[in-house]
């Protein structure tokens, strides 16, 4: 007669009141609702071993669903991310594991699941294939820009470093090369060209900066070299040297601006100038 019955609270009833263990669990088979199961889980679990067993297989069951339902929901929001971040190499590689992952689940899922998983991969490789197709036309155009900016970083180390190996006519040539070839580039897409090309002005300003300090630098090397090789000319005549020649040269030679850089070139003209003096 239970083969017969649909009614899940008669169904309910039976196994609740019924006392006859076989009963009570063939009646407790047909029912769907879980907290009806408990509750007939609590009044004849103890005595009724095949019912608590039931139970826990049902447990057992709507946990596994639940976890597997979970895994297919996280993989579809996982799947809807990607290239979110424009992190497109690292997106390429998680689609593949997200693929794999997939894979062993695809069939349990429902048709909304697999339909939702598979739109967002097709939608994620669109916008790759586009990236692509991006990068591949302005990859050339910021490597140019990145070699500019790249050689005015060796320019401003140079100037630092060793600011003696130019003259102004030379850097004046330097900088006006790196600025012509900068501003012949053809532009990237904004927010790049624009990021760019503040890290241009800024390599610029500064080189334009040491640019004037060595000019200022040069100017005070050039009176030092000339008072250094008058020295050098009084210490080479042949006849007497007055000594006002010589108080009036140390005067020059001690009021002179010194430069804030070339100290290599300033130490050779100290040195020339006082074994002249001495």
């Amino acid at each position: 007669a239970l083969d017969q019955i649909d009614d899940q609270e008669l169904l309910y009833d039976i196994a609740l009141h019924d006392n006859l263990k076989d009963i009570q669990f063939q009646a407790a088979q047909r029912i769907e609702d879980l907290e009806k199961l408990k509750t007939l889980d609590k009044q004849h679990g103890k005595n009724n071993k095949r019912l608590r067993q039931l139970l826990k297989e049902r447990l057992d069951h709507i946990q596994q669903r639940q976890q597997l339902e979970d895994q297919i929901t996280h993989l579809c929001a996982e799947a809807e991310t990607l290239g979110k971040t424009k992190t497109w190499e690292q997106d390429k590689t998680r689609m593949r594991v997200l693929q794999q992952s997939w894979q062993p689940l695809a069939k349990q899922a429902s048709v909304e699941q697999q339909t939702r998983f598979q739109t967002a991969l097709d939608d994620f490789q669109q916008r790759l294939q586009q990236h692509e197709q991006h990068e591949q036309r302005v990859r050339p155009l910021r490597e140019a820009r990145q070699e500019i900016l790249a050689a005015s970083t060796r320019l401003l180390k140079q100037l630092q470093d060793a600011p003696e190996v130019y003259t102004l006519e030379s850097l004046d040539t330097e900088l006006s090369t790196l600025h012509r070839r900068w501003s012949q580039q053809e532009s990237l897409p904004s927010p790049e060209q624009e990021q760019l090309e503040k890290q241009w002005q800024a390599a610029y300003e500064r080189l334009r900066h040491l640019r004037t300090s060595l000019a200022d630098d040069l100017q005070a090397i050039e009176k030092l070299t000339q008072l250094a090789e008058k020295a050098d000319s009084l210490r080479r005549q042949d006849k007497p040297v007055q000594s006002k020649l010589v108080l009036s040269l140390q005067s020059d030679w001690t009021n002179s601006k010194r430069p804030h850089g070339l100290r290599s070139v300033l130490a050779e003209l100290e040195q020339s100038f006082h074994r002249s003096m001495d």
